[in-house]
């Protein structure tokens, strides 16, 4: 199981849980761009990547 991912400033994030083979996709609101992974993924070792911030 991952931590849960808060929401991200100046975005959203949709998540499907937070046990192994979850995702987290994220956006960002209009006039912000994504920067990182648009989704991510729960292993065995936590998420795959870190969430991405929107700029």
């Amino acid at each position: 199981q991952c931590e849960d991912i808060p929401q991200i400033p100046n975005g959203k994030v949709i998540k499907t849980g937070t046990f192994i083979g979850s995702t987290a996709n994220f956006s960002c609101d209009t006039r912000y761009q994504l920067r990182g992974k648009q989704s991510i993924t729960c292993t065995g070792d936590g998420w795959s990547h870190y969430p991405p911030i929107c700029y």
